[in-house]
C-alpha cells in the first residue's frame, strides 16, 4: 500500500482506559507531504510535522507505578529489514507538560508551560538529528535544550534550567532531609551523553538564597547532619554551587536516575559528616589535613608546611560565613615530653648558675628566665 498527501488531525486525545485519565494529545497535528509505501522495508518520508497545543500529563502513583508506561509493552522482536523513516522537520508549539507526584503528602505537581522548537533531520539511518533550540517555561523559569540524538538512543544533549522556586520541591526535600524549604532558586545546566545507551552527564546544580523551613518528621529522613552540609557548601553570595555527575547502562535493570542522584547527594553530606575538613580542603586549595595544625615539638611555634593549612583556612571561614570552628589544644606525649624536660632541665641549669654568680655579686641583674 503507498500513500502520498497531507494529513491534519484536530483535538487528538489519548487516554489511560483503566483509569480513564488523560494521558497525551494536541489541539492540532498537521503532515505535510507524507509519503508512506508498506512493501518492506517499510518506508515513511514527511517534509514536516507541526504539533501544536501539544500537551502531556505524567503521574506517578501512590504505589510508585508511572502512567506513561502503559505506552511500553514486551521489546519488540527485530525486524528484517529495518523501516526508513525521514522527518526534515518537527515543530512544536504552545505545549504543555505536567508532572504530578502522588506518592507524596502533599502532593506534588509541576508544569511546564509554552514548550515550543523544531527537531530537523530525523532519520532512522542518520546517526544524528538536531534540537533548535527547544524552549519552555513555568511562569518565569525557562528551560531550554539543544543538541543533537539519533534513532538508537544516542545523544548529545544540553539542558538548561533556570529560577525554579524551590518551595515547590519542598515534599522532596521535607520527605528525606526533614526540613520543609522555606525559600530558594535553582539553576541545572546539564551536558547529556549517551552512546551505546550508556548515560555520561555532568550537571551543575546552583541554588540561591536557600533557607531551611521549619522540622519535618518521616521515616525516610536522613541521619546525617543536612545544616552541616549546607554550611559547608553554601558560600558567602548565599549560593550553594555542586558539580554532580551521573552515569550508568539505561539497559541496566537496577539503575534509576532518581537513585544515582539521591545516592550522589547523600555521599556528599556523608563526606561532610566525616571529614568537613576535607571537604574544605578539597574546595579551597588544599595544603593537608585542616583538622589539626602542627608545632614544632615543645613550642608554640608552626612548622612552616603548617603556613599553607592558615591560608586555606581563612579562605573558607570568610568564603563560609555559616561555620564556627573551635580550637583546643593539645599534644603529643611520645613527641612534647622528651623536648619539654629538656627545656626544663636548661632553665634549672641557667637558674642554678645565675644563683651562683648573685651569691658572689650582689649586683648581678634580677633572674630571668
Amino acid at each position: 500500500m503507498t500513500f502520498a498527501g497531507d494529513v491534519r488531525l484536530e483535538k487528538l486525545r489519548l487516554v489511560d482506559a483503566i483509569k480513564s485519565e488523560e494521558l497525551a494529545g494536541c489541539a492540532e497535528l498537521s503532515l505535510t507531504d507524507l509519503k508512506v509505501n508498506t512493501a518492506p522495508p517499510l518506508t515513511l518520508s514527511l517534509a514536516e510535522a507541526s504539533v501544536s497545543g501539544l500537551y502531556g500529563r505524567v503521574i506517578l502513583d501512590r504505589d510508585n507505578s508511572l502512567n506513561l508506561l502503559v505506552f511500553v509493552g514486551p521489546t519488540p522482536a527485530s525486524v528484517n529489514p529495518p523501516p526508513r523513516i525521514s522527518i526534515k522537520k518537527l515543530t512544536i508549539a504552545d505545549g504543555e507538560i505536567t508532572f504530578n507526584d502522588r506518592s507524596l503528602e502533599p502532593n506534588v505537581q509541576l508544569t511546564l508551560a509554552q514548550v515550543g522548537g523544531t527537531v530537523t533531520g530525523c532519520r532512522t539511518t542518520m546517526l544524528r538529528s538536531s534540537i533548535s533550540p527547544c524552549r519552555a517555561s513555568r511562569r518565569c523559569w525557562p528551560v531550554a535544550v539543544t543538541g543533537k540524538f539519533g534513532p538508537r538512543a544516542e545523544a548529545d544533549l544540553r539542558v538548561d534550567l533556570k529560577g525554579v522556586d524551590l518551595p515547590l520541591l519542598s515534599p522532596y526535600y521535607g520527605k528525606y532531609a526533614g526540613y520543609e524549604l522555606a525559600r530558594g532558586k535553582l539553576q541545572v545546566v546539564s551536558a547529556v551523553r549517551i552512546v551505546d545507551r550508556k548515560l555520561d552527564s555532568a550537571n551543575r546544580v546552583t541554588v540561591d538564597q536557600f533557607a531551611f523551613g521549619a522540622p519535618i518528621k518521616s521515616r525516610e529522613t536522613t541521619a546525617l547532619p543536612v545544616r552541616l552540609g549546607v554550611a559547608l557548601l553554601r558560600d558567602a553570595n548565599d549560593r550553594i554551587v555542586i558539580d554532580l555527575p551521573v552515569k550508568g547502562d539505561l539497559d541496566d535493570p537496577d539503575f534509576h536516575i532518581g537513585q544515582v542522584i539521591g545516592r550522589a547527594l547523600t555521599n556528599l553530606l556523608a563526606k561532610a559528616a566525616a571529614s568537613p575538613f576535607a571537604l574544605l580542603a578539597s574546595v579551597f586549595g588544599g595544603g593537608g589535613d585542616l583538622a589539626y595544625q602542627e608545632f614544632a615539638p615543645g613550642t608554640t611555634t608552626l612548622l612552616p608546611q603548617e603556613d599553607k593549612k592558615i591560608e586555606t583556612l581563612i579562605k573558607a571561614l570568610t568564603s563560609r560565613p555559616e561555620l564556627k570552628l573551635d580550637i583546643e589544644g593539645s599534644y603529643d606525649a611520645a613527641v612534647d615530653t622528651p623536648v619539654l624536660q629538656q627545656q626544663k632541665f636548661a632553665q634549672l641549669v641557667r637558674l642554678r648558675i645565675w644563683e651562683a654568680r648573685r651569691a658572689s655579686e650582689p649586683t648581678c641583674l634580677r633572674w630571668r628566665n
